[in-house]
């Protein structure tokens, strides 16, 4: 079956118009009409289809790396804020354990000059009193050469080295003395020790020889402990017991 087109003859077929099945109408074949996607254009669909979804996946992962980064970043802050806490925690006993070993070092320091000053004291303190006690005797033999004239002069006699068989006097008191000589020379009767004093009780030769002391030897130390006893009675009943300052007082003499 046909239909007429004007445009071709009357038994000519137009092509515009396509067979159709028994019992349809026949399907005009116009420009999108008859249109059916074909193979390329199926591929072109699939195409885009993967395009977007990979967009989307890219996005996707973007966004998720973004908060990643985020994430990461924050951990970082949250680790430097505990590093810079330790940190300080550790400055700050850095700190208190300077300052406590500086005080230990101040109180080593005050205790170490404390000491030290104790110490240039007692030899101060011993440097006046052997200068006190070299004034006292320097006054002594002063006052016993100024009082020569008063002083009850004794008969002479040889001296003990002159005369071996002059006899010793008799002492009446010998244990005063011989306490008062330990304290003077660890009673050593015979002591010379080169500074100017001479004998058991450390006599100066001047005052030896003032209170008669030749009637038995030229020193005190070659005399014997009785007649060093025999003219230190002399030098006590003149002068009393400040002829010997620092021991007479340690023994409770005077």
């Amino acid at each position: 079956m046909s239909y007429h087109n004007e445009t071709y003859g009357a038994n000519e077929l137009d092509e515009s118009v396509s067979r159709s099945p028994a019992g349809r109408p026949p399907t005009p074949r116009g420009r999108w009409g008859d249109w059916r996607p074909g193979r390329v254009t199926k591929m072109v669909y699939v195409v885009v289809l993967v395009a977007i979804a990979l967009v989307s996946l890219a996005a996707h992962m973007t966004s998720r790396l973004w908060f990643e980064r985020e994430a990461a970043a924050e951990e970082s802050v949250d680790a430097e804020l505990v590093y810079l806490d330790q940190q300080q925690e550790l400055n700050r006993a850095n700190l208190n354990r300077r300052v406590t070993e500086g005080f230990a070092a101040v109180e080593e320091k005050q205790e170490a000059d404390r000491v030290a000053a104790e110490e240039a004291a007692r030899v101060e303190a011993e440097r006046l009193e052997a200068e006190r006690r070299e004034a006292e005797r320097l006054f002594a033999e002063a006052a016993a050469q100024t009082t020569t004239t008063t002083a009850p002069t004794p008969q002479p006699v040889a001296p003990a080295a002159q005369n071996p068989a002059a006899p010793a006097p008799a002492v009446g008191d010998g244990s005063v003395w011989d306490a008062l000589a330990q304290c003077e020379s660890n009673g050593n009767w015979a002591m010379n020790s080169g500074n100017g004093f001479y004998g058991g009780i450390q006599f100066m030769h001047s005052t030896w020889v003032n209170m008669g002391g030749r009637d038995f030897a030229e020193y005190p130390h070659e005399a014997t402990r009785e007649q060093q006893i025999e003219v230190a009675e002399r030098l006590l009943a003149a002068y009393g017991w400040g002829q010997w300052p620092a021991c007479s007082s340690k023994l409770g003499l005077r």
